[in-house]
């Protein structure tokens, strides 16, 4: 692995305790080190001359970041046969110079040799196995680690950055239930709640499946920072994940409203939110106005996502312009077809006709017998009727739309019926109108003695052999 100390900082909880030494000042004598021989217990804790004056050279090297020649110092000072009190200090130095020089292993034998001497005070053993634990978990062995900082909670006061820890290194190993009790009373002590505070429990909520305390966590968290688009982010999948994608939809528009989303996907997603709740035309305008805007890229999938909500909303004028550009870059059957169904709804017949024949040219319809039917009712509408019924017989030959074309044939049949029928009745009632007129004028003409018949009206000349134009 990398340097330990570096993947310590991922942990984000700070650095290890400070190691418990000898109270010594740079310019300490040697002979200072040397406790009175009179007091048995001093004699016990008290260092030789020479050993001491190695000590002394070896804090002198860690003080000035010279680990390394600390470790040679201190090294020297154990092969001068040290007490049982000089060896614990010396262990506990080197295994700071060990950890300064990212030696890991050799750092935590030395500090656990350090306890091992009996020698120590209570305080620094403690911190001892503190710090064991903090480099059993940064080198991987998480649980080791875990079990002495578990032990060293039960014999002492919980410390917030140990709790941290420990929550944070059961969460990296995926073992989230261990890590929630820990991060929750981290969070409990805390003073001041830390980010760190809020997105360890947010994370460890959000992995345990537990919507209503997310929710309260983000909630906290959007009150400090509102600013904070992952936050809101955050809140927006939590919504999703529990299925209340209406109120997911509602985030999304504030966050719009405020700026906040601000790439293509935040927008693409918002604007899909509007199809999905059957606001298309919302939905169009935003993408439209991202596009001229030049956030969200005019390429053919988002043409087509636009053109789709222009459809959604029935705004057929609207969607024209995108689908002329999208149709004629993509060579796509589908989209010619479309742009043949919005033609025709703003009564465009011809161009419709011209669009749904390129879009049969083109292929890769799944549905070609509706296109046939609309290239019918297109030409209907010009009363190419001829072209109409052509049109509708090919639509009879798809399944998809048989029964459609032939609904249209059929009408028109009975269209062709009915005008027929109208110019038969009309007919019939200019041939009564005629004959009527054609005997009051022979009438007429009898009784003023006139010779003949007189003018009959062109139109009703045909109808004269229906009359008796004798005498």
């Amino acid at each position: 692995m990398g340097s330990f100390r570096s993947d310590w900082r991922l942990l984000g909880i700070g650095g290890l305790m400070a190691v418990s030494v000898l109270a010594l000042g740079a310019a300490t004598p040697a002979h200072a080190l040397v406790q009175d021989d009179e007091e048995e217990e001093s004699e016990e804790r008290s260092f030789s001359s020479d050993i001491g004056e190695i000590v002394l050279k070896a804090q002198e090297n860690l003080q000035n970041e010279n680990p390394q020649e600390a470790i040679n110092q201190l090294n020297r000072a154990m092969d001068r046969e040290p007490s049982n009190y000089e060896r614990s200090v010396i262990l506990q130095m080197r295994g700071q110079a060990y950890y300064e020089t990212e030696q890991a292993q050799r750092a935590i034998n030395d500090w656990q040799a350090a306890i091992n001497t009996g020698m120590l005070e209570a305080d620094a053993a403690s911190s001892l196995q503190v710090n064991i634990g903090q480099l059993l978990i940064v080198e991987g062995r998480v649980q080791e680690g875990a079990q002495i900082l578990e032990r060293w909670l039960q014999n002492n006061p919980p410390k917030e950055n140990i709790l941290i820890l420990l929550a944070s290194a059961y969460a990296q190993n995926d073992q989230f239930r261990q890590a929630l009790p820990h991060a929750e009373q981290a969070f409990e002590i805390a003073d001041p709640k830390e980010r760190k505070h809020f997105d360890l429990l947010n994370f460890i909520y959000t992995q345990l499946d537990m919507p209503e305390k997310q929710a309260d966590i983000l909630r906290q968290m959007l009150n400090r920072w509102p600013d904070d688009k992952n936050l809101w982010n955050g809140w927006v999948s939590m919504l999703a994940n529990g299925n209340r994608n209406e109120e997911a939809f509602e985030v999304n528009k504030i966050m719009y409203l405020n700026g906040m989303l601000d790439t293509e996907s935040d927008i693409i997603r918002l604007v899909q939110y509007y199809s999905y709740y059957e606001v298309p035309y919302r939905g169009a305008q935003i993408l439209e106005r991202e596009m001229n805007a030049g956030r969200v890229e005019r390429n053919q999938k988002n043409l087509e996502l636009m053109i789709n909500l222009w459809r959604q909303a029935r705004e057929y004028d609207e969607a024209i312009p995108a689908l002329e550009t999208a149709a004629s870059n993509s060579g796509n059957g589908k989209l010619y077809e479309q742009l043949c169904e919005a033609y025709y709804s703003e009564a465009e017949y011809a161009k419709a006709e011209r669009a749904c024949l390129n879009g049969l040219d083109k292929g890769g319809l799944s549905r070609p017998g509706d296109s046939w039917v609309l290239i019918g009712n297109s030409r209907y509408e010009r009363d190419d009727i001829a072209g109409a019924k052509q049109a509708f017989e090919r639509g009879t030959q798809f399944s998809h739309s048989a029964s459609t074309a032939r609904g249209w044939l059929g009408f028109i049949r009975e269209e062709e019926r009915a005008v027929e029928a109208r110019a038969e009745f009309q007919k019939t009632v200019e041939r009564e109108e005629c004959i009527i007129t054609i005997e009051r004028i022979r009438r007429d003409d009898v009784l003023e003695g006139r010779e003949g018949v007189s003018s009959i009206p062109e139109r009703c000349e045909e109808y004269t052999k229906y009359v008796d134009m004798g005498g």
